[in-house]
C-alpha cells in the first residue's frame, strides 16, 4: 500500500521512540520495500534522525548500532544474513533480476528440446548392437548396407558395423578382404577401420585386404578418391587417386604408395600376386577355395607373380601354374596340397 510521506515520517518517529506496534511496523516494512525510491527515503530519514540523536547525546548512542537494529526489525534478522524479502510483481519485472531470469528461461526454452533430443539420441545410439557378417572359407558374401553401399566379402573375411549405421556414422570394421562400392555422402563419410589403417571414402570404389595372419595390409583404389591413414606410424593421411595402391608392412609400420598399380577393370573375383611369398599365396588360396595348402619351410619365401579369377580358374590349375613358374613340386591330397 502506497502511503503519504508524512505518515511514513510518523511511523519512523514512532519506531525511534520505541512506540511502534507490530501492525505499524508491518506497514512501514511494506511501504519501504515497495520501491527502491521508498527504501532510499527511509534509509536517509533514519540516518537523519540518528544524527540528531547522536548530536544530543554523543556518548550514549551508537549510530551504526542504531541503523543495524532498525534493519533487524525491518528484515527480522541481521543485515549480514538477509532473507529474501517480498516485493511486488511489478517491481520485480522492472528489476535487473527479472532480465537475468527471463534470459535464463528463454535460454532454457531454446536449449531444452535440443538437450532432450541430444540425451535421447545419445542413449539410443549407445544402445545400438554390433552387426557382424562373415564369408566362410572358400565362399564369398555380397551385401548391401542401409545406404546402398555394396560390399563384397572375400572368403574368411569378417565385417562389422553398428545397428545405427547411417544414423550417427558410416563406420565399418574389417578383418580380411573386401571390395567396396560406396554411396558418397559428404556430411557422413564412409570409413573402413582395420588395426593397421583407416580408409575414408571421398566417393569411390576400392578394396582392402588385411587378414590378421598376413604380414601386409593392402588398399587399392579402383575409381574416385580415398583418404588413408596409417595407424602404425600415425602419419598424416594420404589421399589416393584411381589406380593407387598402398602396402603397409605390419612389422615395421612402413607404408609404400604405388601409382598405376590397380587395374580399373579389377573385380572382387580377381586374385593378383605381385612378388608375393609362397607362404602368403598359400594363405590366400586356402581361404579363397576352402582348401588346405601347406608350404615346405625352405621355399616359403620364394616370390610369385600371377593373376587368376576365382570363378574362372580351378584351384588345381592354379597350383599347377605355381609349380611350373617357381620350379617346385606339389602333392595333392584330400582337399589339400603340399608344396615342396
Amino acid at each position: 500500500m502506497q502511503m503519504r510521506d508524512k505518515n511514513i515520517d510518523d511511523l519512523i518517529t514512532a519506531y525511534m521512540d520505541e512506540e511502534i506496534d507490530s501492525e505499524q511496523l508491518s506497514e512501514l516494512r511494506t511501504w519501504t520495500f515497495a520501491s527502491q525510491a521508498n527504501e532510499d527515503y527511509v534509509r536517509d530519514r533514519i540516518k537523519f534522525l540518528f544524527a540528531l540523536e547522536v548530536k544530543e547525546n554523543p556518548a550514549g548512542f551508537d549510530e551504526t548500532e542504531g541503523i543495524e537494529r532498525f534493519y533487524q526489525h525491518l528484515y527480522e534478522e541481521s543485515p549480514a544474513d538477509l532473507r529474501p524479502r517480498e516485493i511486488s510483481f511489478g517491481q520485480f519485472i522492472r528489476s535487473k533480476w527479472f532480465r537475468y531470469v527471463a534470459a535464463a528461461i528463454l535460454l532454457l526454452i531454446i536449449a531444452l528440446p535440443w538437450a532432450s533430443y541430444h540425451i535421447t539420441s545419445s542413449h539410443v545410439i549407445g544402445s545400438f548392437a554390433q552387426m557382424e557378417m562373415k564369408a566362410p572359407e572358400g565362399s564369398t558374401l555380397d551385401l548391401y548396407l542401409p545406404d546402398s553401399t555394396n560390399i563384397h566379402l572375400n572368403s574368411g573375411s569378417l565385417i562389422s558395423y553398428s545397428q545405427g549405421y547411417n544414423i550417427s556414422d558410416r563406420n565399418v570394421a574389417l578383418d580380411g578382404e573386401a571390395f567396396f562400392k560406396v554411396k558418397h555422402k559428404k556430411e557422413l563419410p564412409f570409413r573402413v577401420l582395420t588395426a593397421e589403417m583407416v580408409v575414408e571414402d571421398i566417393g569411390t570404389e576400392f578394396f582392402i585386404r588385411n587378414y590378421k595372419d598376413e604380414n601386409e595390409a593392402i588398399a587399392g583404389l579402383i575409381s574416385g578418391k580415398i583418404s588413408l591413414r596409417n595407424q602404425l606410424d600415425k602419419s598424416k593421411p594420404v589421399e589416393m587417386s584411381a589406380g593407387d595402391k598402398v602396402i603397409i608392412d605390419k612389422s615395421t609400420g612402413k607404408m609404400k604408395l604405388m601409382k598405376r598399380a590397380v587395374s580399373p577393370t579389377i573385380t572382387c573375383d580377381d586374385i593378383y600376386f605381385e612378388d608375393m611369398s609362397l607362404y602368403d599365396v598359400a594363405q590366400i588360396l586356402s581361404r579363397s577355395y576352402g582348401v588346405n595348402i601347406k608350404v615346405m619351410d625352405k621355399i616359403k619365401g620364394v616370390g610369385f607373380y600371377g593373376y587368376f579369377n576365382r570363378k574362372e580358374d580351378a584351384i588345381g590349375d592354379i597350383i599347377d601354374a605355381i609349380s611350373r613358374s617357381c620350379h617346385i613340386h606339389y602333392k595333392k591330397g584330400k582337399n589339400s596340397y603340399y608344396l615342396y
